[in-house]
């Protein structure tokens, strides 16, 4: 890490520098290593001989100025020129024009006491214990505290571990469960898992979808089928609205047989969807 100057804060009476890194004692408490300019763009000028003191743990320099060379104003800026001060890791100030040495420009604000934002950190901590945040824990399905559609959020009380249990299973079935339909279920496990005798048990592996949609029909499809009905469905989706969109163009046609004629293209779009998504594959007379 090169050593740099971090911060610097400056009041009409004293100057604080700020470093990046722990810095020699000795470097950082010779009034040699320090100048200033102001106004900005005029000579650099010393700090005379004032007793500086340096913070080990803030790595800063306090610099007291009982007699500055040049009065400092409140508002004014300040540029301060720090030189020949070394880390404890013996890096050194980087940036020109001379070797060992880094600037800092701020402005003479004369509003910094330690005092006073001492006292505004500890009013600060306790009016976070006085006043703590209020939080609520929030999911997302499958998570048991993700709430059902539609629900108040608040917590834990929107899933009940039925449902988690529920949505887990037909997650690694990818099948939508029927409370009444048995034989779907049946037809789901058995496409799900492989099992097989081994040294006189049975052992059961799972084979992950390729591809699964869950649907209301029975059992699950899955593999080509699957992607075939999941494209066809989104196809449905966005086609009926179109047609519900749909009217004539001549201005003496009748009203029943637009009607009629939609109807007919809502019930064969509907169906051939449908006939996609049976267990099994659809019937090739029905969707030709």
């Amino acid at each position: 890490m090169t050593l740099r100057i971090k911060d610097c804060k400056a009041t009409p009476s004293s100057i604080r520098v700020f470093f990046t890194e722990d810095v020699n004692p000795d470097d950082a408490t010779s009034p040699g290593n320090y100048q200033i300019v102001t106004p900005i763009g005029t000579t650099p000028q010393g700090i005379g001989s004032p007793k500086i003191s340096y913070d080990q743990f803030r790595q800063a320099v306090f610099i007291p100025l009982s007699a500055p060379p040049i009065s400092l104003v409140k508002d004014s800026f300040l540029g301060v020129i720090v030189n020949n001060v070394t880390s404890l890791s013996n890096d050194h100030l980087p940036v020109p024009p001379t070797k060992g040495s880094d600037s800092f420009v701020t402005r003479v604000n004369g509003g910094d006491d330690e005092e006073k934002d001492s006292r505004k950190v500890t009013r600060a901590v306790e009016d976070a214990v006085a006043y703590p945040v209020l939080t609520e824990e929030v999911g997302f399905a499958p998570s048991p505290l993700a709430g059902r559609s539609g629900a108040p959020s608040g917590g834990r009380g929107g899933t009940s571990l039925g449902q988690t249990v529920t949505q887990a299973v037909s997650d690694v079935l990818g099948w939508k469960i029927k409370p009444d339909d048995s034989k779907g279920f049946i037809g789901a496990l058995n496409a799900s898992f492989t099992c097989s005798d081994v040294d006189g048990h049975t052992q059961c592996t799972w084979t992950p979808r390729t591809y699964a949609v869950q649907t209301d029909l029975s059992g699950g499809i899955t593999g080509a089928q699957a992607s075939i009905y999941s494209r066809a469905h989104d196809a449905l989706n966005q086609s009926l609205p179109l047609l519900d969109g749909l009217y004539p163009l001549d201005p003496e046609a009748d009203a029943e047989d637009t009607a009629a004629l939609k109807g007919v293209a809502r019930s064969q779009l509907t169906e051939l969807v449908n006939e996609l998504g049976i267990a099994g594959g659809p019937r090739v007379s029905r969707v030709n």
